[in-house]
């Protein structure tokens, strides 16, 4: 991905890796275990085989600065001082769309509203959907209200009275969790 690699330069190195990561145990704990097991199954294949083999040979490591450096500049806190609506595809390749529900569990306020697109893509929003969303949070900072703007229903209704000939594809949509090995460092 083109992204990643202004990310690292950003950042001044790798900050991603492997090493120490429990593929089984990341499997057991994801939302789609039973997806990805029934696959494995229909291809007659042995995910534990699979999984033993990531785990053995996991052997990035992240640099420590560079860590430290997207900790400091980019990682959510949930701490909102003003309203925000987020906009999300559910088919992102880049950010995956569980990192909403890790977002929502840490705001916990109602400054917050979340809406989702029913598209491929980072990012892959139409001028209606962005306009739509963008009407909304103005509506909230100017009555200090939600009112309903920031609904699916709303978006998409307000989206398509835009009529500019895209297709905007608001959906009801509630992500699962961020699953994740929870290891800030690794050594």
């Amino acid at each position: 991905m083109s992204a990643r690699y202004f990310i690292e330069l950003s950042a001044g190195g790798n900050p991603s890796w492997n090493a120490g990561v429990d593929y089984a145990g990341l499997l057991a704990r994801s939302p789609y275990r039973k997806m990805v097991l029934s696959m494995y199954r229909k291809a007659g294949l042995d995910p534990r085989a699979d999984l033993a083999e990531l785990t053995r040979h996991a052997s990035i490591r992240a640099d420590r600065a560079a860590v430290a450096d997207l900790t400091r500049s980019s990682t959510v806190t949930g701490r909102l001082d003003v309203p925000m609506l987020t906009m999300h595809t559910i088919y992102d390749q880049l950010a995956p769309v569980e990192f909403e529900h890790r977002y929502a569990d840490q705001a916990r306020t109602g400054l917050l509203r979340q809406s989702y697109v029913a598209r491929r893509g980072h990012c892959a929003f139409t001028p209606s959907e962005q306009i739509a969303a963008i009407q909304s949070a103005e509506h909230r900072a100017v009555t200090g209200r939600w009112d309903g703007t920031a609904t699916t229903q709303n978006l998409q209704k307000a989206a398509l009275a835009l009529n500019l000939g895209d297709s905007p594809a608001f959906t009801g949509f509630r992500p699962g969790p961020l699953v994740s090995h929870r290891r800030l460092w690794i050594e």
